[in-house]
Formats: C-alpha cells, sequence, structure tokens
C-alpha cells in the first residue's frame, strides 16, 4: 500500500444491537488528504491566501504538492 492511499481515521464496522448487521465501516480519508488538509490549515493561519495561489484550485494544487512531499519523505524514512 503506497503512503498515499493509507487511510487516515479508518472505523471499524461494528455489529448493530441485533448482532445481524455489521455497521458504521469507514475507510476513513488518505494521509495524502490529510497531510494537504493539515497543510491547508496551516497555510491559512499563517497567511490567509496570500503568497500561496491565485485562486483555490491554484491553492489546492500546492497543498497536494506538499502533501505528496511529505509522503515521499515518510517513506524514505523522514527527515535526516
Amino acid at each position: 500500500m503506497s503512503g498515499g492511499s493509507v487511510p487516515a481515521f479508518p472505523r471499524a464496522a461494528t455489529w448493530s444491537p441485533d448482532g445481524q448487521h455489521l455497521v458504521g465501516q469507514q475507510a476513513g480519508m488518505t494521509l495524502r488528504d490529510w497531510f494537504a488538509g493539515q497543510a491547508l490549515a496551516g497555510a491559512m493561519a499563517q497567511h490567509g491566501s496570500y503568497g500561496i495561489g491565485n485562486g483555490p484550485a491554484e491553492i489546492a494544487a500546492r497543498m497536494y504538492e506538499i502533501a505528496d512531499a511529505l509522503l515521499s519523505a515518510r517513506s524514505e524514512g523522514g527527515e535526516k
């Protein structure tokens, strides 16, 4: 499984009270999505939208570039 497809916050299924059905199973978001969201939150808290793009599409693309860099560093054992 590549780093980008590792789920963040998965939730295992549980049995319904009557014991007949599995309920609540969710794969969670990908780790890549989580990293991009965290990068976005940090960028917005620090700078607003200034200096990170011209609009929402550019900002989103930049956050995923950051997420991909984090996943790459993670697969190489982190920062040295």
